[in-house]
């Protein structure tokens, strides 16, 4: 069968042992030694691969510094005993390999991270990396994935992390996702983090290319990696806190790839992370130690049953029916197992869409046109839900003062902007369910029937748009314009936030997990819920560079030069509080998907 090779893309990183493939494990590396004193219970070690220059495939731009940039990083702040591979053939990559499964103790830490060529057999399901010395359509120096899973396995090492700025990447991967320390316990946390035995996969997509540059002389991916591990505010902290607050949306919002974080699919991840410990800040060494629950002898012991009550005691109230169905997927025989189903059971039932509104007319619509049309300023209703169970919130005419003295240059200057008519909004953003009714289908990359649809560009919204319109139920259907929004999200507050942050937004402090369900939090003073948090909001305007002649009517800013981007608004889930106040502004192309972007409608009453 002819294969096809990838353009110079990225692609899985690949562990190889010895036993799989005993004749290349003989052969002896031609590796850059940049080794430091190892760190921590059982020393930490680093297997750093970069391939550019391919001999018989398109030579790479990006792998080669990205791994000197990590083999260095690694060992001057971390104190990893590091060995850096340049362009490494296969017998190289799996001699060095092997002897990491002669040498490391099961008190060990490795992190393999790997740059290169490869390709991904779909009709197969099976991943490939690609060496230097591979050839376009002789398979005999490819190494497939199986062979990885399997060999990992029987490395002694307790964590194994691997990072891969990688095509397909995430094709190794079992969807159990990462765990994030609570709110308190953190010291807790981490211990039984690092008593666990972890082999885990940072992979820089999905099941999808990636690619090769975005990030000066680095890949996006790799930009942000170097970024977290050199910016991250912790001594200690584990290889998911690092890939959720400093990898996946810097990835996601400037690349058409979605990285991942999971354990490896069939390697023997049973349970913990991967912790990294700084020994170097600004220059200073720093000592930090990493606790885990004793044995009797004194030894660190792994206690399963532990681990379990732990997690369930972490999930026991929670509201998100996605949180049992975890809990399910790890232990499906649990202690927990009966009252988890039953949770699930009630949630999904309680938390199916809304059926239509009474106020129906005769025909598909599920509002009330009739009350709703504007006639010499009657009032509106003051909600309606239309035939999709998306519910909508009248928000009254008036005028505001948009942008902030304080903020971005992008904020400025600050303008008053009229309303002569009110308008309806999406009290929620536009949840999954409501997606899977109108378009058929659901991209999001974090499931739930009632979690805000995600991984949905600006053109992906309009198409939903045309279908709602289509319906004809007596609304006019739109993304909000950016006025609008900002209008809608003051709700008459002058302020950063329409209220209490944490009372009102899922965001980098309190959400603990992916986007939550819509309308957990505190509604606004006009009653829509989660303008702040959760996803970025697309709005219909074009992007630019300030407000210097920004409409005054409160309509979409369509007219300025740039029309290459569009504006995203509210923050998200896993960003700071100063993303998420009520003037700050995102932008970006409007075809990019990814897992912060979601949306919500506005609508206004036909004419008839």
């Amino acid at each position: 069968m002819k294969m096809k090779i990838l353009s110079p893309l990225l692609v899985v990183a690949l562990l190889l042992t010895a036993a799989l493939l005993p004749l290349a494990a003989r052969m002896q590396p031609r590796g850059v030694s940049v080794g430091a004193a190892s760190a921590g219970a059982g020393g930490y070690y680093a297997l750093v691969i970069g391939n550019n220059a391919y001999a018989s495939l398109p030579r790479l731009k990006t792998a080669e510094a990205d791994a000197r940039g990590v083999a260095t990083l690694l060992k001057e702040f971390y104190g990893f005993e590091t060995k850096l591979l340049l362009n490494a053939t296969r017998g190289q990559i799996v001699s060095a390999l092997s002897s990491y499964r002669r040498e490391l103790g099961p008190d060990a830490n490795l992190l393999i991270y790997y740059a290169g060529h490869g390709f991904n057999d779909k009709e197969a399901d099976k991943a490939y990396w690609l060496p230097v010395d591979a050839t376009r359509d002789d398979t005999s120096n490819w190494i497939i994935a199986d062979e990885i899973t399997t060999g990992i396995r029987v490395i002694p090492a307790k964590h194994v992390l691997v990072v891969a700025d990688s095509c397909y990447s995430g094709t190794l991967t079992r969807g159990l996702g990462e765990a994030l320390p609570p709110p308190n316990g953190r010291e807790q946390f981490l211990g039984r983090m690092a008593a666990g035995r972890s082999r885990t996969l940072m992979a820089s997509g999905g099941d999808e290319p990636v690619a090769d540059g975005g990030g000066g002389n680095h890949s996006v991916f790799a930009n942000a990696l170097l970024r977290g591990l050199r910016e991250i505010d912790k001594d200690k902290f584990t290889a998911a806190e690092l890939f959720r607050y400093h990898v996946e949306e810097p990835v996601a919002g400037r690349a058409n790839q979605t990285p991942e974080y999971n354990p490896l699919r069939n390697s023997g991840h049973e349970s913990g992370d991967f912790i990294f410990i700084r020994i170097r800040t600004d220059g200073k060494r720093v000592e930090v130690t990493v606790k885990t629950p004793a044995s009797p002898s004194g030894g660190p012991a792994f206690d399963p049953a532990a681990i379990e009550l732990s997690f369930w005691e972490s999930i026991k109230n929670s509201t998100d029916a996605e949180d049992f169905k975890a809990y399910l997927e790890s232990y499906p025989s649990g202690r927990f197992a009966a009252l988890a189903r039953n949770n699930l059971r009630r949630l999904e039932a309680a938390n199916k869409p809304a059926p239509a509104t009474n106020n129906a007319p005769a025909s598909n619509s599920a509002a009330n046109t009739s009350a709703a049309r504007p006639a010499g300023g009657a009032a509106q209703p003051r909600t309606a839900t239309n035939r999709y169970g998306i519910e909508l919130v009248y928000v009254p005419a008036g005028s505001f003062m948009m942008g902030s003295e304080i903020g971005s240059s992008d904020e400025k200057p600050v303008h008053r902007v009229t309303f002569s008519e009110g308008f309806y909004m999406g009290m929620y953003e536009v949840t999954q369910a409501q997606w899977q009714q109108v378009m058929g289908s659901n991209p999001s990359h974090f499931k739930g029937e009632n979690r805000p649809v995600e991984k949905v560009s600006w053109d992906d919204a309009q198409t939903f748009i045309r279908k709602l319109n289509e319906a004809n139920d007596g609304y006019t259907y739109r993304l909000p314009s950016e006025a609008e929004w900002e209008y809608a999200c003051r709700a008459g507050t002058t302020g950063d936030y329409a209220g209490n942050l944490d009372a009102m937004a899922w965001y980098r402090d309190n959400s603990g997990s992916p986007p939550h369900l819509v309308g957990q939090k505190q509604a606004n003073a006009f009653g829509l819920y989660d303008m702040h948090g959760n996803v970025w909001e697309w709005c219909q305007d074009y992007y630019q560079e300030s407000y210097a002649d920004a409409p005054s009517d409160g309509s979409a800013y369509l007219s300025g030069k740039d029309s290459r981007y569009r504006v995203l608004r509210g923050g998200s889930w896993n960003l700071d509080a100063p993303f998420l106040r009520s003037a700050n502004r995102h932008w970006f192309v409007p075809g990019a998907r990814n897992p912060f972007y979601g949306f919500r409608v506005v609508a206004s009453a036909r004419a008839l």
